[in-house]
C-alpha cells in the first residue's frame, strides 16, 4: 500500500488555490456552513448517469466537483480528500467504533477532456484508492514528509464526503432525530458534503469563512447545478465546454457591470482643437514654467498651422508617419498638433534613448519627416538624417491666425505610433487611428470634467503613453498645459510647492510618485495645493496603506481615480474612484467599470466569460482599440481576435495579456499578467526583451530577467549565469545602458551556477520569483559610513536598496538605484533628517560622502573660503556664475535659478563670513567685497567674469565688479537681480516703531528677550513691523536662515498658526517654547536654539547694516538688471543709471521681489539670464582672454 501511495503522490505536489475574497491566515478561525440545493429531479437524473456509466455515486460526484475547482482555479493537478469507512476487513463488522480513515485522491484532468473520458480517469482512481486504503492516513502523511514529499502545507485542501443514509437508526423505546453540528471552525478551504437517501439528495458546503464570503459560496453552489445537469444532458462535451453560468450571471457579467453605456460624441481632435482657438484665441494654451512665457490657443493653433503648411509641402498626408525626436515639450507640443493637422501620424521618440534602441524604431517606423532640433543631428543614425527637418534651422513663417477650413483625415487613418517592449527582443510599435485618438480625448474630457479653467502640469515622457491622455483632453477643452522640465527636480513636495505655485488643478502621476505625494501630505498636509482638484493614477498596483494615508490627509479633495488601460486601448479603458466610502480595496489593484463606449469582459481561453470572482483574461472592445502592431501582423492577430458578442462583421477585442476578475459589487480587479510582461515605473516592458540583450553579452551563458517585489516596489532582478568569471554589476549596467532605456536595467544581478529547469526543461521562472534576493555586499571593499550624518543616509539607503552593507564612496545609481528611488531617498531625507534636497542633488553627489557634506551644509571650497558650489558645470567650456545672495540669506536661495540654467553652467555663491552664527560678520561693505574678489581669485585666476546678485547681493556684486574692473580684471556680465541702487547720501539712522500686529509684537518680544539692542532690531525688522500682519508673515514664509530651510517650506498659514500658539504662551516662557512649538508644526527647530538664533540675528542686522552705510562708485562695465514688474518708482533702473557709465539694460520679468526666484516664476528669470550668460558678450569676453593669454 505505501509503495502505490508513493507512486501517486509522487512530487512534485499541486497546492490548490481557489479564488477567494480575502487572503489566507495563519491560522483557520471561523467556519460557515452554506446549504447546497439540489432539487429531487437532479439528484435522481445523477443516479441514472452514474449507472448508464457504469460508476458509483461518489466517482460521478468527484468528477463533477474536480472540473469545477479546475474550472475556477485552471488547475489541472488536483488533489481531493475523502473520507471511507475503513471497515474493509469482515472481523470489524460486530465491533461498535469509528474506524474512517481519508484518501488523497489525486486526479488528472489535462488534455482537456470530455466529461465521459474524465469520469474513466476518476473511476480507475477510485478504485486504486479503495484497494490500498489500509494505510492509515496519519502514517502516510509521516512517511510523505520523511520523504520530503510534502511541506508544512496540508496533503490537500478540499473534501468531498457524501454519507449513505436511509434515515435515523432505529432504537426500542426512543425517539432518534440528526440534528445539524456547526464546528464553529473548517478544517479545509472547501468541504462538499452530501447526504444520500433513497429518494433524496441533499448538500452542504463547508467553507473558510475567513477567506470566502457566503455569496461566494452560494455562487459555487448554484455553478455545482449547472454543471451537474450540464454533465446529465451532455456527457461527451469537453471539460472546458460545460455551462457554468446562468442566463442571469452571463447578463450581468456582460451587460450590467462589462458595457460602459454609449460612447460620447467625438470630433476629430485637430478639428476641436482649432474650435477652442477660434472660440478663445487669447485663452492660455501652454504655460511655458522653464521660458516664463505663455503660448495663447491663437498662437499655438497658428504655429502648428504653419508648421503643418511645410509638412504638406514635403508631402506628409495621410498614412505617413512622422517621427518627432525633440527634448523639450513645447516644441514638440506644436509638432504633434502639427502632423495631425497635415494629416499624418506623428511618432514621439526619446533622443536620450541608446543609439541601438533608436535605430532600430526608426527603421521600424520609417518615417517620411524627422522632425528635431540642430544639436539632436547627431543622435539620429547615419541612414535617417536625410529625413531630418530642423525646426531651429528652418522655422515656418508665422502664421497670424489659424486657417478656418482644412480637409479633414479620414478617421480611420493613422493619427500616431507609440512603441511598446516587445516579447522577440525589438521593441513593437503600435498603430492608434484618429477616431480612437478623437475617442480617448473625449472620453477623459467627460471623466475629469475638464473645463477652459483647468491647468494640466504634464509628467509624463512624450515616448509615453500616458503623455496622450495628458496632452489632448485639456487642448481639446479649453485648458492649459503648464510645462515644468524640474517638476520633480525637488522631489514630490518640490512638485507639490510647483503646482500650488502655477495654479495646477490636475496632476496625472505614476503611481510610485503618488506614493511619494501621499507619505510627504500625510507629514505636511499644508503641502497639499488647494488649487489641485483631480489626480489620476495608473493601473500599477498601489499601497493600501498608501491610500489610507492620503484618504485621511486629503480626505476626498483633490478626486482621486485610478485608471486602467493599455497603449493598445488608446491608453484609457476603465476607471474607478478612490474615496473615504469605499471598502478597503481586495488583493489587486481596482481598476472600476469601462469608460463609455468600452466593454470588458473576464474570459476563459476559449473567449468564454468566467464567473464572478474568478480569474480569467481581460478582454477589451470598443472605439479605443489599435489598429495593430505596425509591421506585425503575426503579433496583432494574436492580440486582437474576433469579438465573439459582436454585431457587426470584423469587430474586434483586445486580449489584454491581464488577469482580471469581477468583485462582488462589479468592479474589475486587475490580478497582474498571465504572461511574463510586467510594469517597472509606469512603463509596460517584456523581460525577453532584455533577455535578448544580456543574451548577448560574451561573458554569460544564460539569462532570466524576472520582476521581484523588494523595498516595497516591483524591480527587475536578472538571475545569470557565467561563462567563467561573473562581471561586476557596474559593467553589466553600463553595457545594458547603451543598448536599453534606464527603466529596462534591471537593478539587481543574481548569479547562479545553473537556472532552475521545470520537468519539461524550461526555466523554471516561479521559482526564481520565490527565492529570497541575497543581500547586496557591493559596498563592503570601501570604508564604511562614519559620523551621524553618514550612518543615518546609510541606514535609509539600505532599505531603499536592500543593502547589507553600503560603503561611503558607493554610487547610488550604480547599485540599482534610479529616479523615482531617488524622489523616495529625498522624501526620507527630507522627514527624517529634516532637510530638504533637490532631487538633483543625489546626481551630483552620489554617494554617501559626498550627500552628507550637503547635509551638514553646503560645501565650502578650501575650508574658511567663501566661495560655495550651488551647482557643477564645464568650467572649461564657459565661465562660472558667481552670485551673492542678499543680507542673511544662504546661497542655496540661488538653487532653482541654478538648476534651471544650462546643464554646462556653474553656479557658485559667495556667502559672507559669520553666516554660520560662530564669527563676527564684516561691516564694511568694500572689505566684504575684497573678500569676495580674493576668493575669485584663488579659484579662477583669468577672467571673463560673470557675476550676480539678488536684492542687496546686487549691491555687493555691483562693488564687486568694480574691484575686479579696477584691478584690470575682465568682467562679461554684473546681473543685478531686482536690486536697487543705494541712496546718494546716508539714509538716517532706522527707528524701532511700535508694532502694529500681533505676529510683529511677537518678534519684538523674542528679539529683545534674546538680548538684541533696538538698534539691531531696528535693522532687522525694517519694514515689518508697523505693516498689516500678512505681510509680516508674506516675509517670514520668504525667509532663509539656513541652509535645511528652503524658502516657502512651511507657508504663511504655518507660520500664522505658529505665532498665534506663541501669542497664547506668557512672554517670559515663549523663548523656551520657540523651538517646541515649531516642531509641532513641523518646523526644523536647530536654528532656534536661543544663543544660536542670537548669533544669527546679530550677523543679519551687522550685514544689513554694511550695505545700508555703502555709497557706491559709478562703474563701466556691461550691466544687465532684471526686475520684477514696476511698483510706486518711476525710474525702471532703480536708480542704478547715474552710475552705470556703459548704461543698463533692462528686461522685466515676472513674479514680485520675494517670489522671482521661486516656482513658477524662477524659469523665466533663468530664460533671461541664460541669455546673457551664453551671448556675444560673453564669447568676445572669452576671445579676448584668450589673446590675451
Amino acid at each position: 500500500a505505501l509503495a502505490y501511495w508513493r507512486r501517486r503522490l509522487a512530487p512534485p505536489l499541486p497546492q490548490l488555490e481557489l479564488p477567494a475574497d480575502r487572503p489566507r491566515r495563519r491560522l483557520r478561525q471561523r467556519g460557515g456552513v452554506a446549504p447546497l440545493d439540489l432539487d429531487d429531479e437532479l439528484g435522481e437524473a445523477l443516479r441514472r448517469a452514474a449507472r448508464r456509466r457504469r460508476v458509483s455515486l461518489f466517482a460521478y460526484l468527484l468528477a463533477a466537483f474536480a472540473t469545477l475547482l479546475h474550472r475556477r482555479s485552471e488547475a489541472h493537478d488536483l488533489i481531493v480528500g475523502a473520507p471511507v469507512a475503513g471497515r474493509e476487513d469482515e472481523a470489524l463488522d460486530g465491533l461498535i467504533g469509528c474506524f474512517t480513515t481519508t484518501l488523497a485522491l489525486r486526479l488528472d484532468l489535462s488534455g482537456d477532456p470530455s466529461f465521459e473520458r474524465f469520469l474513466g480517469r476518476v473511476r480507475q482512481t477510485v478504485l486504486g484508492a479503495l484497494a490500498h486504503q489500509q494505510l492509515p492516513f496519519v502514517r502516510l502523511v509521516r512517511q510523505l514528509r520523511a520523504d520530503g514529499a510534502v511541506g508544512a502545507q496540508p496533503l490537500f485542501r478540499v473534501m468531498l464526503v457524501l454519507n449513505s443514509s436511509s434515515g435515523p437508526p432505529l432504537f426500542p423505546g426512543l425517539e432518534v432525530a440528526s440534528l445539524a453540528v456547526d464546528p464553529g471552525r473548517a478544517r479545509f478551504d472547501l468541504t462538499l458534503g452530501l447526504d444520500q437517501g433513497a429518494t433524496h439528495l441533499d448538500g452542504w458546503l463547508e467553507h473558510d469563512a475567513d477567506r470566502f464570503d457566503r455569496t461566494t459560496i452560494a455562487r459555487f453552489g448554484r455553478h455545482l447545478a449547472t454543471l451537474l445537469q450540464g454533465a446529465v444532458e451532455r456527457p461527451g462535451d469537453r471539460l472546458s465546454e460545460l455551462p457554468l453560468l446562468t442566463a442571469a450571471e452571463r447578463h450581468q457579467l456582460l451587460v450590467e457591470w462589462g458595457d460602459g453605456g454609449p460612447a460620447p460624441a467625438t470630433e476629430d481632435v485637430v478639428e476641436r482643437f482649432l474650435a477652442c482657438a477660434r472660440r478663445s484665441p487669447e485663452a492660455p494654451a501652454v504655460v511655458d514654467l522653464n521660458r516664463g512665457s505663455t503660448l495663447t490657443y491663437g498662437e499655438l493653433a497658428a504655429q502648428a498651422a504653419a508648421l503643418a503648411a511645410e509638412l504638406m509641402r514635403r508631402g506628409v498626408g495621410p498614412e505617413a508617419r512622422v517621427a518627432v525626436v525633440l527634448d523639450r515639450r513645447l516644441p514638440a507640443i506644436v509638432a504633434m498638433l502639427a502632423v495631425l493637422h497635415a494629416g499624418g501620424a506623428f511618432v514621439p521618440l526619446d533622443p536620450a534613448e541608446p543609439a541601438p534602441r533608436l535605430a532600430a524604431k526608426l527603421d521600424d517606423v520609417a518615417p517620411r519627416l524627422i522632425l528635431t532640433r540642430r544639436r539632436l543631428l547627431p543622435r539620429l543614425p547615419d541612414g535617417h538624417r536625410s529625413a531630418a527637418l530642423c525646426l531651429d534651422r528652418q522655422p515656418p513663417p508665422p502664421a497670424r491666425t489659424a486657417p478656418r477650413h482644412r480637409r479633414p483625415a479620414p478617421a480611420e487613418s493613422a493619427a500616431y505610433v507609440i512603441f511598446t517592449s516587445g516579447s522577440s527582443g525589438r521593441p513593437r510599435g503600435v498603430v492608434i487611428e484618429r477616431r480612437s485618438l478623437a475617442w480617448t480625448a473625449a472620453a477623459n474630457r467627460a471623466r475629469d470634467a475638464l473645463a477652459p479653467g483647468d491647468r494640466l502640469l504634464p509628467l509624463a515622457p512624450l515616448s509615453f503613453d500616458l503623455s496622450i491622455a495628458e496632452l489632448f483632453p485639456p487642448l481639446t477643452a479649453g485648458g492649459a498645459l503648464t510645462i515644468d522640465d524640474a517638476a520633480l527636480a525637488d522631489g514630490a513636495r518640490g512638485l507639490l510647492r510647483r503646482c500650488a505655485g502655477a495654479g495646477v488643478t490636475i496632476i496625472q502621476p505614476a503611481t510610485g510618485l503618488w506614493h511619494e505625494l501621499a507619505d510627504a501630505i500625510a507629514a505636511e498636509p499644508a503641502l497639499l495645493p488647494s488649487c489641485l482638484r483631480l489626480v489620476v493614477i495608473g493601473t500599477e498596483p498601489f499601497s493600501p496603506a498608501k491610500l489610507a494615508r492620503w484618504l485621511r490627509s486629503a480626505g476626498d479633495r483633490p478626486r482621486l481615480t485610478n485608471g486602467y488601460g493599455l497603449t493598445e486601448s488608446a491608453v484609457d479603458a476603465t476607471w474607478r474612484q478612490l474615496q473615504r466610502a469605499l471598502p478597503p480595496p481586495p488583493a489587486g489593484t481596482p481598476i472600476g467599470r469601462p469608460l463609455p463606449g468600452v466593454r470588458a469582459a473576464v474570459y476563459d481561453r476559449r473567449l468564454r466569460p468566467v464567473a464572478a470572482g474568478v480569474p480569467g483574461e481581460l478582454c477589451l472592445a470598443g472605439p479605443g482599440l489599435a489598429r495593430g502592431y505596425l509591421g506585425r501582423p503575426a503579433a496583432t492577430a494574436a492580440r486582437f481576435l474576433p469579438d465573439p458578442r459582436a454585431t457587426r462583421p470584423g469587430a474586434r477585442l483586445l486580449a489584454t495579456g491581464d488577469l482580471a476578475r469581477f468583485a462582488a459589487g462589479g468592479d474589475l480587479i486587475c490580478l497582474g499578467r498571465r504572461d511574463q510582461q510586467v510594469k517597472i515605473r509606469g512603463h509596460r516592458l517584456e523581460p525577453a526583451e532584455v533577455e535578448a540583450v544580456l543574451d548577448r553579452h560574451p561573458a554569460l551563458t544564460a539569462a532570466a530577467v524576472v520582476a521581484s517585489s523588494a523595498a516595497g516596489e516591483l524591480q527587475l532582478v536578472a538571475h545569470l549565469v557565467a561563462a567563467v568569471q561573473p562581471p561586476a554589476a557596474a559593467d553589466l549596467r553600463r553595457y545594458l545602458e547603451r543598448r536599453l532605456p534606464s527603466w529596462m536595467v534591471p537593478a539587481r544581478f543574481v548569479f547562479h551556477p545553473r537556472l532552475p529547469r521545470t520537468a519539461h526543461g524550461k526555466i523554471d521562472r516561479r521559482a526564481l520569483a520565490a527565492q529570497p534576493l541575497p543581500r547586496r555586499r557591493e559596498g563592503a571593499a570601501g570604508r564604511p559610513p562614519r559620523g551621524p550624518t553618514e550612518r543615518a543616509l546609510a541606514a535609509i539607503w539600505r532599505q531603499l536598496l536592500g543593502a547589507d552593507e553600503i560603503a561611503a564612496g558607493d554610487d547610488f545609481f550604480a547599485l540599482g538605484g534610479h529616479s523615482l528611488l531617488a524622489l523616495r531617498l529625498v522624501g526620507r531625507i527630507a522627514r527624517e533628517m529634516g532637510v530638504e534636497l533637490p532631487v538633483t542633488a543625489l546626481l551630483e553627489r552620489p554617494t554617501i560622502a559626498r550627500l552628507a557634506e550637503l547635509v551638514d551644509g553646503p560645501r565650502r571650497q578650501a575650508g574658511s573660503s567663501p566661495l560655495i558650489l550651488v551647482r557643477a558645470g564645464d568650467e572649461e567650456a564657459r565661465p562660472p556664475f558667481f552670485c551673492i545672495p542678499p543680507a542673511g540669506r544662504s546661497v542655496l536661495c540661488y538653487a532653482p535659478l541654478a538648476r534651471r540654467l544650462e546643464k554646462a553652467q556653474a553656479v557658485y555663491g559667495l556667502e559672507a563670513r559669520g553666516a554660520d552664527g560662530r564669527r563676527p560678520a564684516e561691516a564694511d561693505l568694500p572689505h566684504l567685497a575684497a573678500a569676495y574678489r580674493r576668493a575669485i581669485l584663488d579659484h579662477r585666476a583669468r577672467g571673463p567674469y560673470l557675476l550676480g546678485g539678488w536684492c542687496t547681493g546686487g549691491v555687493v556684486a555691483w562693488e564687486l565688479a568694480r574691484q575686479l574692473a579696477e584691478d584690470g580684471r575682465t568682467v562679461a556680465l554684473l546681473a543685478l537681480l531686482d536690486s536697487v541702487a543705494p541712496p546718494p547720501a546716508p539714509p538716517p539712522p532706522p527707528a524701532l516703531p511700535e508694532a502694529a500686529n500681533p505676529v510683529a509684537r511677537v518678534l519684538l518680544d523674542l528679539g529683545r528677550d534674546l538680548g538684541l539692542a533696538d538698534g539691531e532690531l531696528a535693522v532687522i525688522l525694517d519694514g515689518l513691523i508697523d505693516v498689516p500682519a500678512a505681510r509680516t508673515l508674506r516675509w517670514l514664509h520668504s525667509a532663509e536662515w539656513h541652509h535645511g530651510l528652503s524658502p516657502g517650506a512651511i507657508g504663511t498659514a504655518t507660520w500664522s498658526r505658529l505665532f498665534a500658539l506663541l501669542a497664547a504662551v506668557p512672554r517670559r516662557q515663549r523663548l523656551a517654547r520657540l523651538g517646541d512649538a515649531a516642531r509641532r508644526f513641523g518646523i526644523r527647530a536647530d536654528d532656534l536654539e536661543p544663543a544660536r538664533l542670537r548669533r544669527l540675528c546679530r550677523f543679519y542686522a551687522r550685514i544689513n547694516l554694511a550695505v545700508r552705510n555703502y555709497r557706491p562708485r559709478p562703474y563701466g562695465g556691461r550691466v544687465v538688471l532684471l526686475r520684477t514688474e514696476p511698483a510706486a518708482t518711476s525710474d525702471p533702473t532703480l536708480g542704478w543709471h547715474a552710475l552705470a557709465g556703459a548704461g543698463i539694460e533692462v528686461e522685466y520679468v515676472p513674479g514680485d521681489h520675494l517670489t522671482l526666484l521661486k516656482e513658477p516664476h524662477v524659469g523665466a528669470l533663468a530664460a533671461a539670464l541664460g541669455r546673457r550668460l551664453t551671448g556675444r558678450w560673453v564669447e568676445g569676453s572669452l576671445r579676448t582672454a584668450g589673446a590675451t593669454a
